[in-house]
């Protein structure tokens, strides 16, 4: 098997939040773009190669670093995001409610869906399904069940994010500071 290997350096970042909860490393390689993430929230890891735009890579994630959504989507990908049950059952409740005041919806049909959407058990996909699969729902919501479906990053890619993220970006900024 034929390969090749090319040995190459980092820059490695040790971020520990003084109240003493979460740590991360931070490994950053400016000649990849690559940036990866082990933390106790999990691990996250992108490669932007030379396509950020700026004079270095460091620069780029330093100015741009405050976009939270930008690099939480480039980060963790579609791996850390999850379906919102709460969320989701408030968005279809609410989306009857205005079938019924609009007559769409006859008074046992929405008791019914109400009942079917209290009755649904958390587990995402199944839910979703079994909302499509009854004919009553399917007449009344249609494709709004799955529109109104609420999914976003779970509690571990917020927490890197909201956490330990805007840490390692003042560090980058703080060296670029005094860089120039």
């Amino acid at each position: 098997m034929d390969f090749s290997i090319t040995k190459g350096t980092a820059e490695v970042y040790y971020i520990r939040p003084d109240d003493g909860f979460g740590w991360g490393i931070f490994l950053l390689d400016e000649m990849t773009g690559t940036l990866s993430c082990v933390t106790d929230y999990g691990n996250y890891a992108c490669r932007w190669g030379n396509r950020h735009g700026r004079k270095s890579f460091k620069e780029f994630l330093a100015r741009e670093g405050k976009d939270r959504h930008y690099f939480l989507k480039n980060l963790a990908g579609q791996s850390c995001i999850e379906y919102k049950h709460d969320e989701t059952t408030q968005n279809w409740k609410q989306c009857l409610l205005e079938s019924r005041r609009s007559r769409y919806c006859s008074k046992d049909d929405a008791r019914h869906i109400w009942e079917l959407i209290d009755g649904l058990d958390d587990n995402g996909v199944l839910a979703v399904r079994e909302m499509l699969d009854d004919k009553i729902t399917d007449s009344v919501l249609g494709p709004d069940v799955i529109c109104d479906t609420v999914r976003g990053y779970n509690c571990s890619a917020n927490c890197f994010i909201d956490k330990l993220w805007p840490m390692f970006i003042e560090v980058l900024q703080k060296e670029l500071l005094l860089k120039s």
